[in-house]
């Protein structure tokens, strides 16, 4: 047998053993974007719904990127555990480090090899806001460092109470969407 067929047939015995199973990457985000007509800010919203499971309701994971005229850039995380999708601009005054609403402890975990237990403000609408402990100041355990963990991870469960279920969500289109549109560029 020819050398170039025998590669050719030792290529697709290799090929033909790798695993069948494609890489979960993720439903691609729903996109909302605009200009806040009261403050000038631009924003862009990306929104996914998570994995449901046999004990998970509907919920969705929003990433809320702005620019407000002479001002930074501002990144913000939201859970919606009742699952209604944010398409609207959430202002910075409902987005300060200083909460205004109750304030509880969410755990993530990112898919099993780091959980974090941090504070998020739960808004009237129902949603969770995650409360940045650095502001704009620090980018240690902000809305980019969890972006990284979120893209890396691939999937990132959140549980809002001990006996709640975790919702799970396969993250990696959605920060892979928020990284390429310039209010969210690192």
């Amino acid at each position: 047998m020819p050398a170039r067929k025998r590669c050719c047939i030792a290529l697709f015995l290799l090929i033909a053993a790798l695993p069948s199973t494609a890489q979960v990457l993720g439903p691609q985000p729903a996109i909302h974007e605009g200009k806040d007509a009261a403050t000038q800010t631009d924003y862009a919203l990306f929104t996914i719904p998570n994995e449901l499971t046999a004990d998970a309701k509907p919920a969705t994971l929003t990433l809320q990127c702005s620019r407000t005229p002479g001002k930074h850039r501002q990144i913000d995380i939201y859970l919606n555990p009742d699952g209604t999708p944010i398409d609207t601009y959430r202002p910075p005054e409902a987005s300060t480090d200083t909460a205004r609403y109750p304030i509880g402890k969410i755990a993530m975990n990112f898919d099993g090899y780091k959980i974090f237990k941090l504070q998020w403000e739960q808004l009237p609408s129902g949603e969770y806001h995650y409360m940045n402990p650095g502001g704009l100041t620090s980018n240690l355990e902000g809305p980019i460092y969890f972006m990284q963990w979120m893209f890396n991870t691939r999937v990132t469960r959140f549980q809002v109470t001990k006996t709640s279920p975790q919702l799970e969500f396969h993250d990696s289109n959605l920060v892979d969407g928020a990284r390429k549109h310039p209010l969210c560029a690192p």
